[in-house]
């Protein structure tokens, strides 16, 4: 109690101060109450608002929007793929093949009993050659004079030449002075002066040269050189096509070599078709003589097309005839190999200049066969002022699904001339070099090298779900054997119903 009451007013001080930490306390307890009671609706809102956001992602307008703009684009492109596939199927139709009752069939898709109640291996090959032969006569080549043509205009003009050089020898004797014979020199072409070309007396005949036959050739070819270049419209031979079946070939030919002659003929044939569209484009503005001295392709040098489907690696081509070789001067695009050594893009060269170097694996524009398109490779060169080579190119890529790969120039090489004369006796056959004649235009030699696209809903047939069997409207062409061996070298170009549905 002394510490009591020594200390009172310590006590006092701690009683009050506890007694008011208490009522803090206790004022405390009934705001912070008050303050949770008002916040409990709020915090639901904005939870309630979270779930919301959660269950409903996107605006549903959006979303369906976006799903109409998928099934157009999906649309569109279906459309685009039947178009092209129908582009395909009109532009390139398959052979026709006659049996022995005289019925017309398609030769493809092959069925093999019609084949060989018809014997129609033999007939394929005839056919063939016909249906070709008949669009490079199309084009109206210039015609190669004939042998008894050329050998009798030489004849003319050396009797030409014989009887000018007689009739200037009797003037001059006419009119000479009288003078005293002396030695005088031989006269040109007199023996002891073979080098000399002149037209004096010669051999112990007035007014006839030891030279006067080769002079007479050499003006007649040239005659016959002019007259060849107008007498159509372009220099093409039947050497330069890469004919699949030349005249001799197998007594039966395989599947798939009867397909490849009919992608050969496909090809070939649009090749033909835009060499002949440029050239009569170009008579059209200029409006003059269709010939080879106003055309723009003035010489269709080879056709080469692959052998295969391209899948990548480097490219089998058969090369249809090579001219001699020249000093390239390529002009468009990076080539690989050295300058002059390639194509463009680094694939490797082709043609006379063609040189030891292997391809990328995959060609310029990317593309292999797949499930959707098959490739094919192809080049062809030709003779032409380069001014003309743009309208070229853009008739070839406007011709269904081709794409030019890379452009090749170079100067038109120097080609072996062998003038006539005779051969064994008999008078020699014409050389068609010797009366390739392109006019004052300056030309060069081009390669072009192009693809084309087949779509394999036409080229391998479209299977019908609904009916599970192939359409009528597209029935599987490729024969399985091309099937098979397309999928041994590249297994990705499949699709599902090639392996699972019978062909």
């Amino acid at each position: 109690m002394e510490f009591i009451r020594q200390n009172l007013f310590l006590v006092i001080l701690l009683g009050a101060t506890v007694a008011g930490a208490g009522i803090l306390l206790a004022l405390n307890a009934g705001v912070a109450g008050d303050v949770e009671d008002e916040l409990i609706p709020e915090r639901n809102t904005v939870a309630s608002g979270i779930q919301g956001t959660r269950r409903k992602a996107v605006n549903q307008d959006i979303v369906a929007a976006k799903a109409r703009q998928v099934a157009a684009v999906r649309a569109a492109a279906g459309e685009v793929d039947r178009k092209l596939t129908d582009w395909n199927r009109r532009d390139y139709p398959v052979l026709m093949l006659k049996t022995p009752s005289s019925q017309q069939v398609p030769a493809f898709p092959i069925d093999e009993k019609v084949y060989r109640a018809g014997l129609l291996r033999l007939e394929f090959p005839a056919v063939y050659r016909r249906e070709l032969q008949a669009r490079l006569d199309a084009l109206k080549p210039a015609v190669l004079p004939t042998v008894e043509e050329r050998d009798q205009l030489r004849k003319n003009e050396e009797s030409l030449l014989q009887l000018r050089a007689k009739q200037e020898a009797e003037r001059a004797a006419a009119t000479a002075p009288a003078a005293p014979v002396r030695p005088t020199a031989p006269a040109w072409g007199a023996p002891g002066m073979e080098g000399e070309p002149g037209f004096g007396p010669a051999a112990g005949v007035p007014g006839v040269t030891k030279d006067v036959s080769a002079e007479a050739a050499r003006i007649a070819d040239e005659k016959l050189k002019v007259k060849t270049a107008r007498s159509g419209t372009l220099y093409v031979s039947e050497a330069a096509l890469d004919w699949y079946f030349p005249p001799r070939v197998a007594s039966d030919p395989r599947d798939d070599q009867l397909w490849q002659a009919q992608l050969n003929l496909w090809v070939t044939s649009d090749l033909l078709a835009v060499v002949d569209e440029t050239n009569q484009q170009v008579f059209r503005v200029s409006q003059r003589e269709a010939n080879v001295l106003n055309a723009a392709v003035k010489r269709l040098v080879s056709v080469d097309i692959d052998e295969r489907y391209y899948t990548g690696g480097g490219e089998s081509v058969r090369t249809a005839g090579q001219p001699s070789a020249a000093a390239p001067t390529p002009t468009f695009g990076p080539i690989g190999g050295g300058y002059g050594g390639g194509g463009y893009g680094g694939e490797p060269g082709y043609g006379p200049t063609a040189v030891a170097a292997g391809e990328p694996a995959i060609g310029l524009t990317q593309r292999v066969c797949n499930p959707l398109r098959d490739i094919l490779h192809y080049r062809f060169t030709v003779i032409m002022p380069t001014r003309h080579l743009p309208r070229l190119l853009d008739n070839l890529e406007k011709r269904n699904l081709h794409t030019v790969r890379y452009v090749s120039i170079q100067a038109v090489p120097t080609e072996t001339r062998q003038p006539g004369g005779t051969v064994g006796g008999a008078a020699a056959p014409i050389d068609p070099v010797l009366y390739h004649y392109y006019g004052t235009d300056p030309v060069l030699q081009v390669t072009v090298a192009g693809e084309l696209q087949l779509l394999t809903a036409w080229e391998r047939g479209t299977w019908d779900a609904k009916t599970n069997a192939w359409s009528q409207e597209y029935p599987p062409l490729m024969p399985k054997a091309v099937l098979d061996s397309l999928r041994q070298r590249l297994a990705s170009a499949m699709r599902t119903n090639d392996d699972s549905q019978p062909r």
